[in-house]
């Protein structure tokens, strides 16, 4: 494979510390019975309405300064839609564009020896979805106790400054030490408190063209 050269971009999911959702007073809290820490506003009630929890801001500027970020003065929130039974208005609040609450960060890895510098595009919040079960009996069933929690993401830039699985393992693992330290997320990827997306793609090696991008 020396002829081929990887190309990693990495979007993280971290699930924010706070008490209570994103824009409800519901608790934000893993496990339990479901569908039993939910309300109109988290279920995507008619007529409900959202109200943001200060204190998750407060954690995605804490994170983004600590990544070297710009912060956006004005920041802005969209509406992400897709029609999924975990997302019961339909769509997500979120953000995107040129107005996330940091932008053109970067964070320093070490790999093997040696300092990688990997490039922020941007550290925004939205809200989580809910979780689906696929039963055995060919049915599926979908707790809300998760809709609603406070998610921060972390994008990193294009074109990708990683190009192998060590840098992209040191990235991850780097990144969650900083959440953690930062007391933003506990990192408990089992309870999937931290998640992340790899963006792959292959070219040969010297080319400046991207290959099929394919996310994992």
């Amino acid at each position: 494979m020396a002829e081929w050269e990887a190309c990693i971009g990495m979007e993280v999911h971290a699930e924010l510390l706070t008490e209570s959702k994103m824009f409800c007073s519901c608790a934000n809290a893993f496990g339990g019975e479901p569908n039993t820490r939910c309300c109109p506003v988290c279920t995507g009630m008619p007529g409900s309405l959202p109200v943001m929890n200060k204190r998750a801001v407060e954690m995605v500027l804490r994170t983004a300064l600590a990544l070297n970020c710009e912060i956006s003065m004005t920041s802005i929130f969209h509406r992400k839609n897709y029609f999924y039974p975990d997302l019961p208005k339909n769509y997500q609040i979120s953000q995107y564009g040129d107005t996330p609450i940091g932008k053109r960060g970067w964070l320093v890895v070490l790999v093997n020896g040696r300092l990688v510098r990997v490039h922020i595009r941007r550290v925004h919040l939205e809200e989580d979805t809910g979780k689906l079960f696929h039963l055995p009996t060919g049915e599926s069933a979908v707790d809300y106790n998760r809709s609603g929690v406070p998610l921060m993401e972390i994008v990193t830039e294009f074109p990708p400054d990683m190009h192998t699985a060590e840098e992209a393992r040191a990235y991850l693992e780097t990144l969650r030490s900083v959440l953690v330290y930062l007391g933003v997320c506990d990192g408990r990827m089992e309870q999937g408190s931290l998640r992340c997306e790899p963006n792959l793609s292959v070219r040969p090696r010297g080319s400046d063209t991207f290959g099929v991008k394919t996310e994992l």
